[in-house]
């Protein structure tokens, strides 16, 4: 395989040996290995995570690379949806950027490095895997939290590090959120997922701290 055809492939979501194997089945996979690994380290591919290549001259990347790497985080590893930070900022909840591209997936947790982003992968359980909707990008779906469900995830990840006795906490002001949108309803939805998760009482007390100190 020559690097000239990888123009075959631009409108690829990504690059790997499995799906480069398909396309040129007289190439040994080892052949296609070495030839990705090289191509990476000359500059003509990003290495996204192991095994797992874009192309910066792909008609996708090109187009949106923010929602290509969305896309490319949930076809990945499936089920997974973005949740996170990488919502919450996009209803401008933190009062300070927050980066990187998080997602929430039941299975194994993971944290890749790239010069791109870095891409998180948090673990969950089945009875939380939801509150998501689903976007079309070109002919590809991502799932991405409603705003209401990536409160709830940060939340379920970050309680364990708030201070145990809450009576005199503010986290709006300590944990830099600005929750002027949350409504009654998002508050009583965001109880309901608290329902199904293993820190129902951890869980109530933050929420109910957080509701006090927000301004309704």
């Amino acid at each position: 395989m020559k690097l000239t055809q990888l123009g075959q492939v631009t409108d690829w979501l990504y690059l790997s040996v499995d799906n480069l194997s398909l396309a040129f089945p007289d190439e040994s996979r080892q052949n296609l290995r070495v030839r990705l690994h090289a191509w990476e380290k000359s500059g003509y591919l990003i290495s996204v995570m192991r095994n797992v290549y874009l192309d910066p001259n792909s008609v996708w990347y090109k187009k949106n690379p923010q929602i290509y790497l969305k896309v490319l985080a949930c076809t990945i590893k499936t089920p997974s949806y973005v949740s996170l930070e990488s919502v919450l900022n996009q209803h401008h909840v933190f009062t300070e950027a927050r980066y990187g591209l998080t997602l929430v997936t039941t299975k194994s947790r993971s944290l890749h490095t790239t010069p791109l982003e870095t891409i998180t992968y948090k673990h969950i359980s089945e009875p939380l895997l939801g509150g998501y909707e689903a976007l079309q990008y070109g002919r590809w779906q991502y799932f991405e939290a409603t705003k209401t469900k990536a409160l709830f995830d940060w939340l379920y990840y970050r309680q364990s590090s708030l201070p145990a006795d809450l009576s005199d906490f503010n986290p709006a002001e300590e944990l830099r959120l600005n929750l002027d949108s949350f409504t009654k309803r998002d508050w009583a939805e965001i109880h309901n997922w608290i329902a199904r998760s293993r820190y129902k009482i951890r869980l109530t007390q933050v929420v109910e701290r957080l509701t006090t100190c927000t301004p309704s």
